[in-house]
């Protein structure tokens, strides 16, 4: 009897595991068969085992499958947490953590999601590896899809889940050194904090601004900040959107990096908001047919690009068009003209101080069409040079209302005086547009280090940023920008019908 017993004993557990392993394939068979309720069931017992094992540990991979299959995400990431803090020498982990992944990111959870994804595609199971891959893609949409592909390729897309405080600041200091000095004065103004600055000095030539936006990429950052004229922030533009790095652009007067679809914040994109308003309001009166007036100046051009490619979705035509300089004194009669084409209305931007003389000009020719604008109309230049004869003209302009208003001369006064008090003198267009993202950089960190997908979001959600250099939208921002005219001299906000 007491042989008998010894036997049992060695045998049990092997009875036990064979058991557990036709449980183990019975459950896979109906799962094969779609019959995932009944392999639960069956399941069921392994799943209570209080001491881990092999077998248990497929149970659980087997379990999560199903209710992933069932869509009950609650139970995937339930029974996927206990997997993982049990079975962590598991051959299935990296099959939990792709399922726990791919729940998360149906949730929503991009960034967790993404975690794991990161962790599970180690993998050595090629096929397993490929359904990662393309679970990590598509968290993604549009550019960044592309830019995802490329950083996961290269090995760098983990930087990107990296948290810092890190923000990289790229100059002309060599091209341009008061420019540089300027703006970083007004940045270190702001007191953003303890942020870990990193300068680069951007020379003038596409393939260094490459190199080194490569050299970032590579990087744990979390902002980049491109102090640089437009011409060389439009070839950083791309690359750092290839790099799912967000960067502010102070600089840059080109209004297609808002087009760029991807993590690049133009300081001017109110521009491109108000442009939409503006032709809303000219398509609501009914008037179709446009005369452009607009400033050599870069900004001025890169409002009118914006303006053609926008035309079409207001069923509206610009058929008079022309640019003036900054030296023009006078103007030729422009009443004939616009009668001989159509027009129903003039739209200068009233960038400069001569947009504002050529609206007055017209009037004083006898020109009684609307005359419309972008912000520009409403600033103290637009009143000094075009006097009387800028009544009724109506322009948009983007506001946060009275508080953002106050916010705003709040914070100029104290650029003022700081500036004032280090430098002497008063702070130039630069300084102030660092002052801003000093300022921008100080609200996005308060809170301690920000990965760039965490920078994005809070960029997004800040929305809008009374800056001193002007209104500053860092998402699309129609609903901030309204109507304004001029009624005895004073800008009024003009309630829309």
């Amino acid at each position: 009897m007491r042989k008998v017993f010894l036997i049992f004993i060695l045998v049990f557990p092997l009875l036990l595991q064979a058991s557990k392993k036709s449980i183990l394939i019975k459950a896979q068979e109906l799962l094969n068969r779609g019959e995932v309720d009944s392999a639960l069931v069956l399941l069921r017992p392994l799943l209570s085992e209080r001491k881990p094992s092999k077998e248990g540990g497929q149970a659980y991979f087997l379990a999560v499958s199903a209710y992933y299959r069932l869509g009950v995400i609650d139970s995937v990431l339930s029974l996927s947490g206990v997997f993982l803090n049990r079975y962590r020498k598991s051959v299935y982990r990296d099959n939990v953590l792709y399922l726990r992944g791919k729940a998360l990111g149906e949730l929503g959870e991009k960034e967790e999601a993404l975690k794991l994804f990161l962790q599970a595609i180690k993998t050595k199971n090629g096929k397993l590896r490929e359904s990662i891959r393309t679970s990590i893609l598509q968290l993604f949409e549009g550019p960044e899809k592309e830019a995802a592909s490329k950083l996961l390729e290269e090995g760098k897309l983990g930087k990107r889940l990296e948290k810092t405080k890190r923000v990289d600041i790229l100059l002309p200091l060599s091209a341009f050194p008061s420019l540089s000095e300027e703006f970083l004065r007004g940045f270190r103004l702001a007191g953003p904090g303890d942020i870990e600055e990193k300068i680069w000095d951007v020379e003038l030539k596409k393939s260094r601004a490459i190199q080194l936006v490569r050299k970032i990429s590579g990087m744990s950052t979390s902002l980049v900040i491109v102090a640089l004229p437009s011409e060389q922030a439009d070839e950083v533009a791309p690359l750092l959107n290839l790099s799912l790095l967000p960067s502010l652009y102070p600089l840059s007067e080109d209004l297609s990096l808002v087009e760029a679809d991807g993590m690049a914040y133009p300081f001017v994109r109110r521009y491109y908001d108000e442009i939409d308003r503006l032709l809303e309001y000219a398509a609501r009166k009914g008037l179709e047919k446009l005369a452009l007036f607009y400033p050599d100046v870069p900004l001025g051009n890169s409002v009118k690009n914006i303006i053609y490619r926008k035309l079409s979705g207001y069923g509206l035509e610009v058929v008079l068009a022309g640019r003036f300089r900054a030296d023009t004194l006078a103007f030729r009669e422009l009443k004939p003209i616009l009668e001989e084409r159509g027009c129903q209305a003039v739209i200068i931007p009233g960038i400069t101080g001569n947009g504002m003389l050529l609206a007055a000009h017209l009037r004083y020719e006898g020109v009684d069409m609307p005359i419309l604008g972008l912000e520009g109309w409403g600033d103290e230049l637009a009143s000094r040079w075009g006097g009387r004869f800028i009544e009724n003209v109506v322009f948009v302009k983007p506001t946060a209302g009275l508080k953002g208003d106050v916010r705003r001369d709040t914070e100029k006064r104290d650029l003022m005086k700081s500036y004032q008090a280090r430098y002497g003198g008063s702070p130039s267009t630069v300084a102030q547009m660092g002052y801003d993202a000093g300022n921008i950089v100080k609200a996005l960190f308060s809170g301690g280090p920000l990965n760039p997908f965490q920078v994005k979001e809070a960029l997004d959600s800040m929305a809008i940023y009374p800056g001193v250099s002007g209104y500053i939208l860092l998402y699309p921002g129609k609903r901030f920008i309204k109507y304004y005219t001029y009624r005895n001299g004073r800008a009024v906000e003009l309630k829309e019908e």
